[in-house]
């Protein structure tokens, strides 16, 4: 790719697209991580006779029988500004922060909040920025804080501007990937020791650069609050923190140790190797500040349990834990229930011969919006895989 990233291709699928009735179908790859949903090319275009109008900002598809117009999609307007008023008068007590309603005339939409200079110019009263989500009644909530020793009222009023900006567009997408579990499972054949070492508190060992703080805050009954370490939830954070832990390991990584997120596994062929291994990392580790939950930790073992793995000098096995959810997961009664099924028992797909033919009767609930419709192939499937572990 452009950033110089790799692609990992899991295999191809025939996929059917519906659009505006028309009805397509094409060979497409499928990718681990990649930056959007699907991406069409040169191959589709020329398939069905696609011509983009951008002055109409429109495309065209065309078969022998049918042609339709889609609209490019409309980006809204990051800088439209909607006023919110306070529901009721409001009063703060000294020295105090006090939680409110407010409402606004702008569509249901996350946005930030931004104070206006009408209230900043009020130095008794603040309204810190932050991140609001107008409901579909149009309302959300937001925290004033009164920074003097006097109550401090504030009648039905505007109170602050919120730039109309959904968190997905406000946020550029790291694209950095995170390790496919099977290359690193398939590294750790032939080795005698493994060691796992867990990171504690995951995420919050990064800090957060000052600026970009009031991107994380939240409010509470108690006031607005910002995260000073990156928290759960982030669309960036995995990749943030393996970029991290990937530069803290350095060339170790891929030679005596490989990690997953917050999960670090040390292997060796010998004991005497093993020490000086982990001796290698543990150092990497203290150097950078990482601290481990000591009780999460599994020294110098012979054989353990790893991302779903049991790993052991004689091979890798699926864990008996995993095995049993899917012996005893129930037979589904609803596209939900099936999807998970199958979803749960492909992860152990390796060791299940002609596992994808065996399955090829679930594959239709992976597909949004499918009729449930448990036929007596997708029994026959289920029966199939439980006997396999039986």
């Amino acid at each position: 790719m452009a950033n110089n990233s790799q692609l990992h291709i899991s295999g191809m699928v025939v996929l059917p697209i519906t659009i505006n009735n028309i009805n397509t179908e094409i060979n497409v790859f499928v990718i681990d991580d990649l930056c959007t949903d699907l991406l069409l090319g040169g191959d589709f275009c020329d398939k069905y006779n696609v011509n983009i109008s951008y002055g109409g900002k429109y495309l065209t598809i065309s078969t022998r029988q049918q042609q339709t117009r889609v609209k490019f999609q409309q980006q809204p307007n990051t800088q439209e500004v909607f006023h919110l008023k306070t529901l009721n008068d409001i009063a703060i007590p000294p020295l105090s922060s006090k939680v409110i309603q407010a409402a606004s005339s702008s569509p249901p939409m996350s946005a930030i909040f931004t104070p206006s200079s009408r209230m900043t110019n009020k130095q008794y009263v603040i309204a810190p920025h932050a991140i609001l989500t107008i409901d579909n009644t149009n309302t959300t909530i937001l925290t004033l804080l009164n920074t003097t020793t006097s109550i401090k009222r504030i009648p039905q009023a505007q109170v602050h501007s919120p730039h109309q900006s959904k968190l997905n567009l406000i946020t550029e997408r790291d694209v950095y990937p995170l390790p496919r579990i099977d290359d690193i499972i398939d590294k750790l054949a032939d080795s005698q020791y493994f060691t796992t070492l867990d990171l504690k508190a995951g995420y919050w060992q990064i800090p957060i650069e000052e600026q970009d703080k009031k991107k994380t805050a939240f409010v509470t009954t108690e006031g607005l609050f910002e995260f000073n370490v990156l928290p759960f939830g982030l669309s960036n954070a995995p990749a943030t923190f393996q970029r991290i832990i990937n530069s803290v390991l350095g060339v170790l990584r891929w030679d005596i140790t490989l990690v997953y997120l917050d999960d670090i596994i040390v292997y060796s062929p010998s004991f005497a190797s093993h020490v000086k291994h982990l001796d290698l990392v543990l150092d990497a580790l203290e150097k950078a500040n990482v601290k481990l939950n000591a009780a999460k930790c599994s020294l110098a073992r012979k054989q353990l349990d790893y991302l779903g793995y049991r790993i052991t000098p004689d091979g890798i096995k699926p864990t008996r834990t995993n095995v049993k959810k899917t012996i005893d997961f129930p037979t589904p009664t609803s596209a939900k229930a099936a999807y998970s099924f199958i979803q749960m028992a492909q992860f152990y797909r390796r060791f299940i011969k002609d596992f994808s033919t065996i399955a090829a009767p679930l594959n239709m609930f992976k597909n949004k919006n499918i009729k449930f419709d448990w036929t007596p192939e997708c029994e026959q499937a289920e029966i199939s895989i439980h006997y396999v572990w039986h």
